[in-house]
């Protein structure tokens, strides 16, 4: 690709964008502008790998059924510091952000909050959803599922994911 081949838009501009290609793909408004929020500011912080070049696979994945479309986060399960989420097998955005609002207001007991999403699909990068936490003073532990995808040390099959 050449300078030429490039375009440079404004964060607004590109929500605006990705968040109208969901739409238009069947996704509701609410997941559209949190998926659209979490592949744009992924983009502009340089992780491009989690930005713009998962829109086509993410509408892709929906299409097919793989990634529930009309998904609604729930809470499995929960105690003072700790809140299990299931993204319903839709996208991992909507479900994060469900869970840091339930997840603040725990927090104002406990200090410290753990939660686990669930059932869940590619979930990118998670920096943007702990710093929320983070500027609110407050600690946050976050975990979401992965495929198998290797063994560990002195292991024959697939046990853990790709994710640290």
């Amino acid at each position: 690709m050449t300078m030429q081949d490039k375009t440079n838009i404004g964060i607004d501009a590109a929500l605006e964008l990705v968040q109208n290609a969901f739409v238009a793909s069947g996704l509701n408004e609410q997941s559209a502008q949190s998926v659209a929020r979490a592949l744009v500011m992924a983009e502009a912080e340089g992780q491009v790998g989690h930005g713009f070049s998962r829109v086509g696979d993410y509408i892709a994945q929906m299409e097919s059924g793989k990634i529930n479309a009309n998904a609604v986060p729930s809470v499995m399960s929960r105690s003072p510091s700790y809140l299990h989420v299931s993204a319903d097998n839709g996208f991992a955005y909507p479900a994060l952000e469900f869970a840091i609002d339930h997840a603040t207001q725990m927090a104002e007991a406990t200090g410290c909050v753990a939660i686990a999403v669930s059932q869940s699909n590619h979930c990118g990068t998670l920096a943007s959803h702990v710093e929320k936490l983070a500027m609110q003073g407050l600690i946050g532990i976050m975990v979401a599922n992965t495929p198998a995808a290797i063994a560990p040390w002195g292991g024959n099959r697939p046990l853990y994911g790709t994710n640290p």
